[in-house]
């Protein structure tokens, strides 16, 4: 055998161990549909908002990226109408909040009854306008406005169990209780979610463009 068969019949040989032995020598192999796909499940269907024609998730991890989120969000409204012609009603806009920027997913009654708290296992949050202890949500205004134009939140679950588990010893209360109490108070248009990088995730398999805003 000449070297140069010798060298195709090694060749067809390899070939056939990677499952292309029928092509012609030097032919590429076809393209396979190998692409991992993730999972449906029928809890992550309040990702597909109705009519939406653009998707966008503001991902936020401190007290100081949530109104730099809430701003950004503003401006995703106008940019979307001016440049584009769109409405609120053709966007889907979620800010998640979590780790340090969760506890500004509770409302104005929770921030009235555990800001000090709130505050301390957000980072030493601190009323801007004060100096002390925070004794309302002041995230609340503008994202309740941000709310009634359609934006949502997910709130995380880990995190709010660990600032009810802040409250909870600052009130000498069980931390169960302080969750329950807490997941009933949530801002509008906001949803518990199990984790917030979970919901990160989630966002992004269903068509979502995550922005980080560190703040």
């Amino acid at each position: 055998m000449t070297p140069r068969r010798s060298f195709l019949g090694r060749l067809g040989a390899i070939g056939a161990l990677l499952g292309f032995a029928d092509s012609p020598a030097g032919a590429q192999a076809p393209a396979t549909n190998g692409r991992w796909q993730p999972v449906g499940d029928a809890r992550d269907s309040w990702f597909d908002a109705a009519g939406s024609k653009r998707r966008i998730f503001f991902d936020t991890t401190s007290p100081a990226g949530v109104p730099d989120a809430a701003q950004f969000a503003g401006g995703f409204f106008s940019g979307s109408k001016n440049g584009y012609g769109l409405g609120d009603e053709d966007l889907a806009i979620i800010i998640g909040l979590r780790h340090n920027a969760t506890c500004f997913g509770y409302n104005d009654a929770m921030w009235a009854k555990y800001g000090a708290a709130l505050g301390e296992a957000a980072g030493g949050f601190k009323d801007p306008r004060t100096g002390a202890a925070a004794a309302a949500n002041v995230r609340s205004a503008s994202l309740e406005g941000l709310a009634k134009r359609g934006v949502r939140f997910t709130i995380c679950e880990l995190s709010t169990r660990r600032f009810s588990g802040a409250a909870a010893r600052a009130t000498s209360q069980k931390t169960d209780d302080v969750f329950k109490e807490i997941s009933a108070n949530l801002i509008l248009n906001a949803r518990l979610v199990p984790a917030g990088i979970v919901a990160l995730d989630r966002a992004h398999e269903h068509g979502y463009t995550i922005t980080t805003v560190v703040g």
